[in-house]
C-alpha cells in the first residue's frame, strides 16, 4: 500500500493557503485544506491518475472544488507531495 509524503516546500505551501484564506473565512480554509487532504487519499489508490509534467516523473493533480494543483513524484510506496499551487498561476517551471 502506498503512503504519502510531504516535502518541506508542500507542508509551507499548506499552511500558507490556510492562512490566506483563513483570514477570509475560516471555514473556507478548513474546508480547503480538507479537499487537499482527500486529494491525497485517492492518489494512495491512483498514484499515476495524474498527467505527468514536461515528460519527467513529476505529475499533477486538480483538487476537486478548489483552485489548487498537487505535484507530486511517486516513488517506491511512497508519493510524494513537492509543491501545492493555485492553477490560476504561473506553475510551469515547477
Amino acid at each position: 500500500m502506498k503512503r504519502i509524503g510531504w516535502s518541506l516546500g508542500a507542508q509551507r505551501d499548506l499552511r500558507t493557503i490556510a492562512q490566506f484564506y483563513n483570514q477570509l473565512d475560516a471555514a473556507l480554509s478548513d474546508r480547503l485544506i480538507q479537499e487537499v487532504e482527500q486529494a491525497t487519499r485517492i492518489l494512495i489508490d491512483y498514484p499515476q491518475m495524474g498527467p505527468p509534467v514536461a515528460e519527467s516523473a513529476l505529475r499533477r493533480w486538480r483538487v476537486t472544488g478548489t483552485p489548487f494543483l498537487l505535484f507530486y513524484r511517486v516513488s517506491g510506496s511512497t508519493v510524494r507531495i513537492l509543491k501545492v499551487l493555485d492553477a490560476r498561476s504561473d506553475w510551469k517551471p515547477v
